[in-house]
């Protein structure tokens, strides 16, 4: 998997959040883009994953040499972030169930233990709306780790982890993303250990 940026802007109203971004992601590299809350890193990678539209510029998408098209791209990538809402009237399963009716499990983990791989044993039938922010964040981490896909984009992921919930994530990543392109969105280091490349967004700040 390639991603390639060529001058990238976003701008909200008459002010520019970055612009000028240049930059070329490949797999199987791990990538962290820092900067503090506000700061426009999220919204950066939300360009880069294809769910964000740029106010310049353009993005290219290639696997295998071949490239992928705006209407394909979904099907490639897998994204989790801490403001993705989930269905509360459903449960922990039921919501695992509806997710992989759209997108191919991953090769390299038994479905029948999802959740006792995400710390979540004997919670997959309760309802979404009684897991606690921290139980919620477990279970779309797993849900798009678990996701079969040439791209992972994370963005902010220990959001409402404790302690030994950080470190369950960092073992997740390095035992399960170990072979694919990474990009992770980030103002605390322990999220962005395992990256390769640690880009700020401050380089991508404009004053014009």
């Amino acid at each position: 998997m390639h991603i390639q940026l060529e001058g990238i802007g976003k701008r909200f109203r008459k002010e520019w959040i970055f612009r000028n971004v240049n930059l070329s992601f490949q797999a199987p590299k791990k990538y962290a883009i820092i900067g503090p809350n506000g700061s426009g890193k999220s919204t950066l990678l939300q360009l880069i994953a294809g769910i964000g539209i740029s106010s310049e510029g353009s993005v290219f998408y290639e696997t295998e040499s071949k490239k992928i098209s705006a209407e394909e791209i979904a099907t490639h990538f897998s994204f989790s972030a801490p403001y993705q809402e989930l269905p509360e009237e459903l449960t922990g399963f039921e919501l695992f169930e509806f997710h992989f009716k759209f997108r191919q499990k991953a090769t390299h983990f038994d479905d029948k233990k999802f959740f006792e791989m995400i710390q979540l044993q004997n919670e997959g039938q309760k309802l979404i709306k009684y897991y606690s922010s921290g139980m919620r964040q477990r279970l779309r981490l797993g849900l798009c780790v678990f996701t079969q896909a040439k791209a992972y984009f994370l963005d902010e992921p220990t959001t409402n982890l404790d302690k030994k919930g950080i470190v369950w994530y960092q073992q997740l990543l390095e035992q399960y993303v170990n072979d694919k392109l990474l990009i992770i969105s980030s103002n605390i280091e322990e999220e962005y250990k395992i990256c390769d490349i640690v880009l700020s967004i401050f380089d991508f700040k404009t004053s014009s």
